[in-house]
């Protein structure tokens, strides 16, 4: 084909196949769990889930024609581990104590050069292209994330009452180091255009102090600590046998311990005359407050369960 011999002539890449793609995709999967009973009224239970997967991409349909080279794999490894400890006080009184970690990497690798561009050209069908290179969203893409989980809840018994005050709380480290096109992006009008040499447009993104990719990875533009508070109370009323009604309160707040920085060339960037006349009403980066709401949101509810036939 005209275009992979072109590649290969005039640049040294090969695109590809233009033929059957054998694509694969795996997992493996681990299953722990311990469960001890510490005695009459304390049992513990410690589990863990992990999930190891990877999965190559290339998708092909009628208008959008990808040559092999633009493939990616797609590394998705999770594990998160749980141990909930369960005491009982008394027949009324009793806890539930659950402390969780998990820990998420979401990376791609490009099954070619990572700093060959994302080639786009327009085929001779209408609305048919063709692709090949590197995907512009595989060349730096570095996704970790790490939770922690702290639950309580106190559980009271009371005749008809059972009472239940607790608290869930989640805590986010996030390091997501994503840049769109830091390969480039050029796009040719026709066959022979990208024959000739004649792109009609070349795009692309890079980091102002230090575009090399593996920096790109380790330090990822987006870091952040997120936090999900909540405290709640629920009490539910065993009207009868047959019907029980359970009000409750639930509060939640979010804190955002430190912003995203802006840089000098952010702050001072040219601002488009009518960038605040679009359909959406945006701020300017300039503007951005990068701030989350501090009101706390307070949810009501009310609930209730019946029973119909015969009651045990």
């Amino acid at each position: 084909m005209a275009i992979r011999q072109h590649s290969i002539d005039q640049y040294g890449f090969d695109p590809g196949t233009d033929g059957v793609f054998n694509a694969s995709s795996g997992s493996r999967k681990f299953f722990n769990r311990i469960d001890w009973n510490i005695n009459a009224n304390n049992q513990l239970v410690l589990r863990n889930n992990t999930i190891l997967s990877d999965a190559e991409h290339m998708d092909r349909d009628q208008l959008s024609f990808r040559f092999g080279s633009i493939a990616y794999k797609q590394t998705n490894n999770q594990s998160s581990t749980v141990a909930e400890l369960k005491t009982r006080f008394s027949n009324r009184f009793s806890n539930s104590l659950l402390l969780g970690y998990t820990s998420i990497h979401d990376y791609r690798s490009p099954q070619t050069d990572p700093a060959f561009p994302q080639v786009q050209i327009v085929g001779r069908t209408p609305g048919s292209t063709i692709f090949f290179g590197t995907d512009r969203e595989a060349s730096v893409f570095n996704l970790r994330q790490r939770t922690f989980e702290f639950t309580d809840n106190i559980t009271l018994s009371t005749g008809k009452h059972t009472l239940t005050i607790g608290t869930h709380n989640e805590f986010y480290g996030i390091g997501y180091g994503f840049v769109n096109g830091w390969n480039g992006r050029v796009t040719y009008q026709s066959i022979e255009d990208y024959l000739a040499n004649k792109p009609q447009r070349v795009q692309g993104n890079f980091h102002y102090y230090n575009n090399d990719r593996s920096y790109l990875l380790a330090n990822p533009s987006a870091k952040f600590n997120i936090s999900f508070l909540s405290l709640y109370i629920q009490d539910e009323i065993r009207i009868s046998d047959r019907f029980r009604v359970t009000p409750g309160l639930r509060a939640d707040y979010t804190i955002l311990p430190g912003k995203q920085t802006l840089s000098d060339r952010t702050k001072t960037a040219i601002a488009d005359p009518g960038f605040r006349e679009y359909l959406y009403l945006y701020a300017a980066c300039k503007d951005q407050e990068r701030t989350i709401s501090k009101n706390r949101c307070i949810s009501p509810r009310l609930g209730f369960r019946a029973s119909w036939g015969d009651v045990p």
